[in-house]
């Protein structure tokens, strides 16, 4: 028999270099499978991701919308011209008129506190403070002017402080707000 006459370690050695490319083919073949299978499940996973965030964003958008427009409303509301409008009353005393506008203020913004997670910090920061110089604005003229002087005259006074400010900072926050907003579409 011709397997008798060739050695075991001579079969093994005319055979390795074709055993060697078989191998190596498998493992090629095998490979390609792998990254292919790899691609294929990434592929899947961005997939996945990419409709997550487009209903996610189909969720909150509309969210993101009415914080913006409660934002603006809370702007226009603490705005003097329009605050002063709503809670002054004839005869009134200047305490009155400040007590009764910066409860107004702080109920507003804490009933509009959870609008913030739907606007970027750096608006939320300008909406808080335009409130904030608001308030000092208003309680900063009840020193000047006395707790018992005129209501009417208490609000004429602010509202000249507010035309002549160089920027009216209600405008402002709006503008900031609204740029923001835009930036959804």
């Amino acid at each position: 028999m011709i397997l008798d006459t060739v050695s075991f370690s001579e079969a093994i050695r005319t055979l390795a270099p074709t055993l060697l490319v078989i191998a190596l083919f498998f493992i090629l073949v095998l490979g390609a499978f792998l990254w292919m299978v790899q691609s294929y499940f990434n592929f899947e996973k961005k997939s996945r991701l990419i409709e997550l965030r487009t209903k996610t964003q189909e969720r909150t958008l509309p969210l993101q919308l009415n914080a913006y427009e409660r934002a603006i409303l809370f702007l226009e509301r603490i705005n003097p011209n329009q605050l002063f409008m709503r809670n002054y009353e004839s005869g009134m005393k200047t305490r009155d008129l400040q007590k009764r506008t910066v409860d107004e203020i702080r109920t507003e913004f804490e009933h509009n506190l959870t609008q913030q997670i739907y606007i970027s910090p750096d608006a939320w920061d300008v909406l808080k403070k335009v409130k904030d110089e608001t308030i000092m604005l208003i309680n900063g003229q009840l020193h000047q002017s006395g707790e018992e002087g005129s209501a009417l005259d208490f609000t004429r006074q602010i509202l000249e402080k507010v035309s002549k400010m160089e920027v009216n900072p209600y405008d402002y926050a709006i503008n900031i707000i609204k740029k923001e907003a835009q930036l959804l579409f």
